[in-house]
């Protein structure tokens, strides 16, 4: 047996080793190996498998030769380089170290070899807690612990690993260092990593053993400072990063680094830099004291560091520098001082340097920049911007000739000196817009290359010729935003290679003059919006032959001379918008090739047969907000790739469809706002797909004809006085996908009046006057997706009203008058957000629901989470308490009789609420429609019979009440008698003789009552039994009993029927009426439904006859 058990074991051992081999990939270009293992080294190869060979390269194949010079001397063999990356697929629970890599138990003297040639070694991401001891690898190089849990970093291994030069410890837990004595410390270490951790405290001389260390990264840890005897014994060290920790300030535990070249002390707490801090750190090239706290500055900080080359003295709380700051920094190329609280640049700051990186943006530098501020600063780019400077003296950028960008916008600059810009023979771009300057009268001789000039946003009052003699090379410029109010003649005439120009937003005043853009034979593009010009004289933008847009919006043109276009380029987009132009009549010859004409916000009253003539690339015309009342029937006839047009809010505009018959390719019409009668009874072969008709004064929808619009796809009619939508009004509108009714005054919709409608997407029918959303008015519309009907009276939602929208997935209803839901009632929908915000819902409510876990997102229109009570930013009312998860209505239990209804009622409720899963019996579920119909048709034919037996038991009813009627008068006769005849010897005799008759009363009155009972008994039998096979049936497909949180109140009625000795007659109309009363309760109970599926259910629950 055990001998058995032995050689499992090793076969599972054997099948472990093969199932996970490790996968192997060559990287041809660096001549390496990519190993990747997972918990095995599993091989199949010996190390001298691994042999350099030149030999074998591809000659198409690129190579790095300084990576494939790397290779690894062992055994006489030149072997490339292995980089394994081992991962392990458990997490370490032991107390004690693992060691790694772990050999395959099948392979392990082959895999044993393979570790001597293993130059780097991966380990990150395994969620080691305690640093892993590493086996014996004669060439390991680089080790990655990364990204692990080790909370205690060791420096030692139990095995000696002469070759390591690097370890990775970043990205861990590590809140303590230790070296072991009983193990080999790493003494041959040149890069440390321990970035990302939790050390707060570095123990003394913890790096002693470490002789050759060069690299040490400590950043982004918690250390708030260091002792003089921590880096005790590091001689060696070049770069050092600290940053992003807590120190406070710099102490002499820095001292000893006399070979450090790069030191980042940014994003830490110091506030003063002392000038003994840096007084041994003679080889320091870069330094970073950025984002910390500093003030100042001391004297003669930086005196011995004449070989820094680079120094970030960003984002601090610096207020002034000392002149002499930098003197001795020789060899100081970049600086950066933005982000601070400097308000004056000393002069001669950096005289004798050659600065190539500089900033000094996000300050708020004061008063004038004159010559020497920037001597030895010899950048190609220079932000000033967002500063407090008021002028540029002569030669402030004096010797700056590499200079190519300068920002000199949002300053107060009010006065710019002659020779400001002079020496800046390279400056590509000069920005000073957003100032307050108000004559660019200055020396332009050295901006021979200048391409841009932004002048935006300052006080110009004037524009002259000279203004831009010598700037031949400008391409874009802005003059937008100013106070010019006169353009003259040839203003613009040297710059015929600008392509953009912008000068909207400026007073000009009177006419635009002949001549004004001459030499602008470039531009494709002017903008002169905005502006106090009120006629525009012919020629005014003569020669402009690459004029593609022209904007004249937002002015007070009242006059366009007719041949104010003669020899204009290809015109492709003129917007004369918001003017005050009566008419449009000019030469159109030159606008061939006019694509959009926006003539919208005028005074225009008409447009002739001639107007438009000729503009037959037009494809967008807008007339909106005009004067019009009529327009000729040809005026649009030649426009024949028309596509839109906006004739709206011309309130008496007489519009016909005879302005659109010959527009085959009209794609959207805008008539809003037009009071007059609108129809499109002649307009069959129309393609028009968008329509809007809003603020029209529209009261019928059927007058409008929609019907002949057959591709239409959006229909606006929004802010009108619609108040009934009746079948017929949409229909023949097949291909409508989005239909907006909003601020209408809608308050009946008849059922069927979207029938037409199928592949409707969005329905909008807020803001009306709905309160009720009847049956069957989303007939059809079994592809809408968006449904809103916020802002009206709707008081419930119920299943019936959208049982036919199955792809309702938004439904919006805020603003009514809700006061309950139910997530049952949109069962068979894909409703995925339900807005329901400013209704009076109880707040219960909607915790429940949160609670429960509805299938869909409750939200709303507008989510206030601050003022009145809310749930997530839905408003709810606390003081309703009313929910719809507990029944409102209240069921009778008083007798077994009732106990039927209401097993019916738990069947049904079952039925409807059971979420039934997906088994074998599944199949089932699906005939539970057909099941239920059954037993409805048995329980109907029941009834009858019932009903047929109350008949009877009326007929016998009526005769028994003859009897007795005959028996009554009888007994009263005898009795008379008794009364008038003579007392003598025969009274009890005649008294007696009466009496005879009590025994076959009684015997009536239980023959009754027993054919009465037994009848009752057997209909009560059969519909248990026909109830019983239901319940069987469902229980079947794994329907429970009913929720036990319904409550069932009893009323404690009588159930034995009382019949007195002398009242038959009344006992047995009780009895019938009580039948027929039942029989009318089960009648409306199961009532006729077009349709028993389960969506239905929910509705006949809340019956109150239940």
């Amino acid at each position: 047996m055990d001998f058995r058990i032995i050689l499992l074991w090793m076969f599972a051992v054997i099948a472990q080793s093969y199932a996970q081999q490790c996968v192997l990939k060559y990287d041809p270009e660096c001549c390496k190996y990519n190993i990747f293992c997972k918990d095995f080294l599993n091989i199949d190869r010996r190390w001298d498998n691994f042999q350099h060979n030149i030999y074998g390269q591809s000659p198409d194949q690129p190579i790095n030769t300084e990576e494939c010079s790397k290779t690894i001397n062992y055994m006489g063999y030149h072997i490339d380089r292995i980089f394994l990356t081992y991962k392990v697929t458990q997490s370490e629970q032991s107390l004690l170290p693992t060691i790694v890599p772990e050999s395959s138990p099948w392979n392990r003297r082959r895999d044993d070899g393979v570790l001597d040639v293993i130059y780097s070694l991966d380990l990150s991401d395994n969620n080691y807690q305690i640093t892993p001891v590493l086996k014996t690898m004669q060439n390991l190089v680089t080790v990655n612990l990364s990204r692990n849990q080790i909370s205690t970093a060791s420096l030692s291994n139990s095995n000696a690993l002469q070759a390591l030069t690097e370890i990775d410890l970043s990205f861990n837990r590590i809140s303590n260092i230790t070296v072991s004595s009983y193990q080999t410390p790493y003494t041959k270490i040149k890069t440390l990593n321990m970035s990302h951790n939790y050390l707060v405290k570095i123990p003394d001389a913890v790096f002693d053993k470490i002789d050759d260390l060069q690299t040490l990264d400590l950043s982004h840890n918690y250390i708030e400072g260091f002792s003089p005897f921590t880096f005790e014994g590091t001689r060696s060290l070049v770069h050092l990063n600290l940053s992003h920790n807590r120190l406070t300030d710099i102490n002499s535990s820095l001292f000893r680094f006399s070979e450090l070249k790069t030191l980042s002390l940014s994003g830490n707490r110091i506030k003063e830099v002392k000038i003994t801090d840096f007084e041994k750190l003679n080889n320091l090239e870069y330094l970073d004291l950025s984002s910390n706290s500093i003030k100042t500055i001391n004297y003669n900080v930086f005196h011995n560091m004449v070989l820094l080359q680079k120094l970030d003295l960003s984002n601090n709380v610096l207020e002034n520098l000392n002149k002499d700051a930098f003197e001795n920094l020789q060899s100081l190329t970049s600086i950066d001082l933005s982000r601070n609280k400097l308000r004056q640049l000393p002069k001669d700051l950096f005289k004798n340097r050659s600065i190539y990186n500089f900033s000094v943006s996000d300050n708020f530098i004061e008063g004038s920049l004159t010559k020497g501020t920037f001597e030895g600063v010899n950048v190609s780019t220079l932000d000033l911007s967002f500063q407090e400077l008021a002028t540029v003296e002569d030669y402030a950028f004096n010797q700056m000739v590499r200079l190519e960008t300068l920002a000199l916008n949002n300053n107060g600059i009010y006065l710019l000196s002659n020779m400001c810009f002079r020496t800046l023979t390279n400056l590509l771009s000069l920005d000073l817009s957003f100032n307050k300057i108000s004559s660019i009268d200055f020396d332009k001789t050295d901006l021979i290359r200048l391409d841009s000039l932004f002048l935006r946003n300052n006080r110009l009052v004037q524009i002259k010729h000279e203004n831009f003699q010598h700037l031949t090379s400008l391409q874009f410029l802005d003059l937008s935003g100013n106070s010019i109010s006169q353009l003259e003649a040839n203003s613009f005439k040297s710059l015929r290679s600008l392509i953009n120009l912008k000068i909207s937003a400026n007073p000009f005043t009177g006419t635009l003059k002949t001549g004004t853009f001459d030499g602008l034979v470039s531009l494709p593009s002017l903008d002169i919006s905005r502006n106090l010009l009120t006629t525009i004289q012919n020629a005014s933008f003569n020669d402009m032959t690459e004029l593609k847009n022209l904007n004249m919006s937002r002015s007070k043109i009242k006059e366009l001379q007719f041949n104010v276009f003669v020899n204009t380029g290809y015109v492709e987009t003129l917007d004369l918008s918001f003017n005050e132009l009566d008419n449009f009549c000019v030469n159109l010859t030159e606008l061939v090739g006019l694509s959009i004409l926006l003539l919208n916000n005028n005074l225009i009253k008409t447009i002739s047969s001639t107007s438009l003539h000729g503009l037959s690339r037009l494809t967008e015309i807008n007339l909106a907000y005009n004067s019009m009342e009529n327009i000729q029937n040809d005026s649009f006839k030649s426009l024949i790739d028309l596509r839109n047009l906006d004739l709206s809010y011309n309130e008496k505009l007489k519009f016909t469809e005879d302005l659109i018959n010959n527009t085959e390719n009209l794609n959207t019409l805008n008539l809003s706002g037009i009071k007059t009668n609108i129809n499109f009874t002649r307009s069959k072969d129309s393609n028009i797909q968008v329509v809007f008709i809003s603020d029209a004064g529209l009261s019928n929808i059927t007058k409008l004809n929609l019907s002949t619009l057959t591709h239409l796809d959006r229909l606006s009619l929004r802010n009108n006085s619609v108040t009934r939508l009746e079948i017929g009004a949409l229909s023949g509108i097949n291909k409508l996908t989005y239909l907006d009714l909003s601020y209408n005054k809608l308050s009946y919709i008849q059922p069927g009046a979207f029938k037409d409608n199928e592949v409707l997407f969005h329905l909008n029918i807020s803001h009306n006057c709905l309160s009720v959303v009847g049956y069957g008015i989303f007939r059809g519309l079994i592809y809408l997706n968006t449904l809103d009907m916020s802002f009206n009276s709707i008081k419930e939602l119920q299943s019936e009203r959208f049982y036919e929208v199955k792809s309702l997935t938004q439904l919006i209803v805020d603003h009514n008058k809700i006061e309950s839901i139910n997530v049952e009632e949109f069962a068979g929908t894909s409703l995925s957000k339900l807005s329901i915000g400013e209704n009076p819902l109880p707040c219960r409510l909607l915790v429940r629901l949160k609670k429960r876990g509805v299938p869909f997102e409750i939200t709303a229109i507008k989510l206030d989470e601050h003022t009145g009570e809310n749930i997530d930013g839905v408003t709810c009312n606390k003081e309703v308490e009313r929910s719809i998860f507990e029944p409102t209505v209240k069921f009778d239990n008083s007798s077994e009789k009732n106990e039927i209804l209401i097993d019916m009622r738990n069947i049904l409720y079952n039925i409807s609420n059971k979420s039934v899963p997906q088994n074998d019996n599944s199949k089932y579920f699906d005939n539970i429609t057909s099941v239920i119909e059954k037993s409805n048709k048995i329980n109907n034919e029941n009834l009858s019979k019932l009903a047929n037996l109350t008949f009877k038991v009326i007929e016998l009813d009526t005769d028994t009440n003859i009897l007795l009627k005959k028996i009554l008068h009888s007994l009263q006769d005898n009795v008379e008698k008794n009364i008038v005849a003579p007392t003598t010897t025969a009274p009890i005799l005649h008294v007696n003789s009466s009496i005879e008759f009590i025994p076959y009363i009684d015997n009536v009155k239980k023959l009754l009552e027993k054919t009465i009972a037994d009848e009752k008994q057997n209909i009560l039998n059969e519909m248990e039994r026909k109830l019983s096979l239901v319940t069987h049936s469902t229980e079947s497909i794994g329907i429970t009993a009913s929720p036990g949180t319904e409550k069932l109140v009893s009323n404690n009625e009588g159930t034995n029927s009382i019949f007195t000795e002398t009242c038959v007659a009344l006992i047995l109309i009780i009895l019938v009426c009580f039948i027929l009363y039942k029989f009318y309760k089960s009648r409306m109970f199961v009532r006729s439904r077009m349709s028993y599926s389960t969506r239905e259910l929910p509705g006949a629950m809340d019956n109150s006859t239940l």
